[in-house]
């Protein structure tokens, strides 16, 4: 924990400005201490230590009563270095006179923590809660301390595994490198210099990495560094967007700014301002998108926040763009700073930079769960020696959670800070994620096509991503979370919407994805499309609630073409007599044309019919076959002419 200057400060301008007449104990000071007092407050003003020394001395050997002698000489002997001598000093201090620098506790437990004392620690903070000062801010920062000691004395004695690796000379210089962004493949690192070469400025540069050694570190593009600082940059799982932090850019709303660049081929386009709504008229800095390109975390000192710089996050919308953020709220922001948000792909998992939670000292790095509500849990600190009493600033997680890249200057390297791997224990790695690549195409003509497409978790109809397909080759590539059952939907102008419902049990790579490749039928009288997403229980007939976020899509694909009539057709598989599968088909066809019925679709556009066995896709006579054979699909039956308005 590093020293803190605000309670130096507040002793020492309470001995500066203490008053020539006042009482210590209801005795009043003699004249002949005052004097000798003063002129050794004047003596330390003008760094003459050693005159003020000896007059301090003269006054603790005649007047040891008098604390506000104790008080500067331990001013003087941190000013000196020795902080050994300043802590006897303070306590001589509080042991005189209890009652009047509550501040002087709470600076005694910072030097006894930084001094890796811990049970001094403790003692002194049982002596400041004895004395029941109602200062909330002291008694806030004391049960800091306290749990901090507490918390390091534990992690100590139980150290994590840590085995930091220099990524070396390719990268690191003799100047500072911070970590900024890992591609989802690992196979580029972009992160920030400060080189004494470029008038020590902040510029981004990008390292690639063949086989296990990383290339010589080269300039990121012109159009995103400039002759100014930016760093704190974060890169989306597709590698096609960035965003960043620039400061004191012309336009810009605050001292630094979030921008953002897109790629366009193989370079990115001209920066932009995220505009008013995420930026400030203060300080807006390192942000991180998450996997779905929808939430943006980043830091900010705006005011509404819990203390000096918070994290905050915004969500995109589709229709308004960028909405105002939000604070992440006290678990995570505290009366401290806060920084370096790093969201995981697994989009539940956050890592954050924090000296207001209790700690090993300093900034520590915390990992705090995000719930499905975008709530985030209780942090928990990553451990010692991950963290230490020096600053722990900035972490990026590789996408399979095995690996943190962090910057430090305290580890053997090339000078200033450097970045390093280490491989995270298993408690604190984040959920396995896995790749979906596929191409959306016209099931006619193959002809690759840009489509709108969703995945969903169809147990809570939350959106996992929402994009578009690349306008010319059609393909896109996302990560999920894996573990689940999903729901992807896929629609384009013109076209019936697709829907599939798939699980992924086993993580996949960059290299190595899931394929999901999607035909689109287009929208003409007898194409069909397979509602896979809408679920009964087995011989049911009553709509699961995981059914509704397919049927929502239905239901709005029907108010967008009011042209259109469908038949909604139920079927089974052959396990059972065909009477009975009729009957349970058509109830199943007939939940789904009542749901549409209810949601204001005009009967007249809608029918039903239950098929049973007799319209198979698949053999019966495997588990696989039969799951296809079950389900519930609808056709165009008539397409009517669009008035021209």
């Amino acid at each position: 924990m590093r020293l803190k200057k605000s309670f130096f400060l507040a002793i020492l301008a309470v001995i500066i400005c203490t008053s020539v007449h006042y009482e210590v104990f209801g005795q009043e000071t003699n004249e002949k201490t005052l004097s000798k007092f003063s002129k050794a407050r004047a003596k330390y003003l003008e760094k003459d230590f050693k005159k003020a020394k000896s007059l301090l001395n003269r006054i603790n050997q005649s007047d040891p009563s008098f604390a506000e002698a104790w008080l500067l000489q331990g001013n003087i002997d941190l000013d000196l270095g020795d902080t050994m001598s300043a802590i006897g000093n303070y306590e001589n201090a509080v042991r005189h006179d209890p009652i009047n620098y509550p501040g002087i506790y709470v600076f005694l437990s910072e030097l006894y923590f930084n001094r890796q004392n811990f049970q001094e620690v403790k003692n002194t903070y049982k002596k400041f809660s004895s004395l029941n000062f109602k200062d909330s801010v002291l008694q806030k920062k004391s049960e800091l301390i306290n749990k901090s000691a507490i918390l390091s004395d534990y992690y100590q004695k139980n150290p994590v595994e840590f085995h930091p690796v220099n990524l070396g000379k390719n990268i690191n210089t003799a100047g500072n490198e911070y970590i900024n962004a890992l591609s989802s493949d690992g196979e580029f690192l972009i992160f920030t210099r400060k080189a004494p070469e470029r008038n020590h400025t902040e510029d981004f540069f990008v390292s690639n990495k063949t086989d296990s050694t990383w290339s010589p570190a080269e300039l990121f593009e012109s159009s995103i560094n400039t002759e100014g600082n930016e760093g704190a940059l974060s890169l989306s799982p597709d590698g096609q967007i960035i965003f960043f932090t620039g400061c004191h850019r012309k336009g810009g709303l605050g001292s630094c700014d979030i921008y953002y660049s897109v790629k366009e081929g193989s370079r990115w386009g001209e920066p932009i301002n995220s505009g008013p709504t995420v930026n400030s008229a203060g300080w807006d800095s390192q942000p991180c998108l998450s996997a779905d390109g929808r939430t943006l975390y980043f830091v900010s000192n705006r005011s509404g926040g819990f203390g000096k710089s918070d994290i905050w996050k915004t969500y995109f919308d589709v229709e308004k763009g960028w909405l105002p953020p939000v604070n992440l709220g006290r678990s995570v922001n505290t009366a401290e700073d806060e920084f370096s948000p790093f969201i995981h792909p697994d989009r539940e998992t956050l890592f954050f930079s924090s000296k207001g939670h209790p700690g090993m000292g300093g900034f520590d790095f915390y990992r705090v769960e995000i719930d499905e509500n975008g709530e985030a849990g209780e942090p928990v600190n990553l451990g010692y020696p991950i963290n230490s009493h020096r600053d722990e600033i900035s972490l990026v997680v590789d996408i399979q959670g095995h690996y943190g890249y962090y910057s430090t200057d305290y580890l053997p390297g090339e000078g200033g800070l450097d970045i390093f791997r280490f491989s995270l224990h298993e408690k604190i790695r984040p959920r396995p994620v896995t790749f979906i690549k596929g191409t959306i195409y016209d099931a006619q003509t193959k002809t690759p096509l840009q489509a709108h497409f969703e995945i969903i978790n169809p147990v809570n109809t939350k959106k996992l991503v929402e994009s578009d397909s690349d306008a010319t080759t059609g393909e896109f590539l996302v990560c999920i979370p894996t573990g689940g059952g999903y729901a992807l939907n896929a629609r384009a102008e013109g076209y019936l919407f697709y829907s599939e419902h798939f699980a992924l049990t086993q993580p996949g790579t960059y290299k190595q994805p899931a394929l999901r490749n999607v035909a689109l039928e287009r929208l003409e009288v007898g194409k069909s499309t397979v509602l896979r997403n809408v679920f009964f229980d087995v011989d049911q007939y009553i709509l699961k609630p995981e059914s509704m976020a397919e049927l929502e899509i239905l239901y709005n694909f029907l108010i967008q073409h009011p042209e259109i009539s469908v038949e909604i057709g139920g079927h089974t598989d052959s396990t059972g007599s065909e009477e009975h599968n009729r009957i349970l088909s058509d109830n199943r066809a007939k939940a789904v044309y009542l749901f549409l019925i209810e949601k204001g679709i005009d009967s007249s556009r809608l029918s039903g019919n239950g098929y049973g066995s007799l319209v198979p896709v698949a053999p019966n006579d495997t588990p696989e076959g039969r799951t296809l054979n079950r389900r519930t699909e609808f056709k165009i039956t008539r397409k009517n002419e669009v008035k021209q308005q």
